[in-house]
């Protein structure tokens, strides 16, 4: 199979994955199957290998990815349909097994897929949007050499140490998978928000669906600051780039329950520092 070339072996081996918080509060390495297939494509394809009748129908989704690797051409804010294309691909694998069309059958194929063409998306999306990159970086450089006081960070917060926040989404582009990335940034939420209780000691965190005590709640307006500072003093290497490749591509695989709030939020700090 030619058209494996692009994939990867294990995205996450040595990188401390194991550790790190799991959506739904699960440590440790209990990964759901989506999460499994996006770090090793040889499990991904032992599995496709499995579904009855699925020899000729991953012949022919290889030969589609080998296709677009070669001559599909990416355009500025075209991700959406780009994406749905990707889908597509997936679903007719899935509708051309013999055992008919299943979700799992669907899932295992958009993930061999965006492991197959992770590096041809990324590599795309980084050309069409390095005036942007650019921008988001200048931006974050002015915030940080003026401490990031414009922002509006409630007082409240500006004793709180973020640093672990911080040193996590240093490290975002170590991870190559859209889907890793958005597993990162939800990590990075969560290091976030640590910070907020254990510097607020009993306050409400009405978001992420955290316990609510009679504090004031902490909600975008709180956070979006917050957040903006966290990436500007880590300053994330192709955060527009990023940011595209994990809303379009991730396809919520392995996402928390809180995920649009996040991908929300993500997006509100790039038309920000855009």
């Amino acid at each position: 199979g030619g058209g494996r070339a692009g994939g990867h072996g294990s995205a996450g081996g040595g990188d401390g994955w194991g550790s790190e918080q799991l959506p739904g509060g699960v440590k440790g390495q209990v990964y759901i199957e989506e999460l499994q297939w996006c770090m090793d494509d040889k499990q991904c394809l032992k599995y496709i290998e499995g579904i009855e009748g699925s020899a000729k129908p991953l012949l022919n989704l290889e030969r589609k990815l080998v296709e677009f690797s070669r001559t599909y051409m990416f355009a500025l804010n075209y991700e959406r349909e780009t994406a749905e294309k990707l889908k597509n691909f997936a679903t007719h694998f899935a509708q051309e097994t013999k055992a008919g069309y299943s979700d799992s059958a669907y899932k295992a194929a958009l993930c061999h897929t965006l492991n197959i063409l992770e590096s041809k998306v990324w590599a795309s999306l980084k050309d069409v949007y390095a005036t942007e990159d650019m921008r988001a970086k200048a931006k974050m450089e002015s915030m940080t050499q003026a401490n990031c006081s414009g922002l509006g960070i409630p007082k409240d917060f500006l004793d709180i140490d973020f640093g672990e926040a911080v040193d996590k989404f240093k490290t975002l582009d170590q991870v190559k998978s859209p889907v890793l990335k958005l597993f990162r940034l939800q990590d990075i939420q969560e290091k976030t928000l640590d910070a907020i209780r254990k510097g607020r000691k009993q306050a409400s965190m009405t978001v992420f669906g955290s316990i609510t005590t009679d504090a004031g709640p902490v909600g975008m307006d709180e956070l979006l600051p917050i957040f903006l500072m966290i990436i500007c003093k880590a300053g994330v290497a192709d955060l527009v780039t990023s940011f595209k490749f994990v809303k379009y591509f991730s396809y919520d695989i392995g996402s928390s329950q809180f995920g649009d709030f996040l991908i929300s939020l993500c997006e509100s700090c790039v038309k920000y520092l855009t």
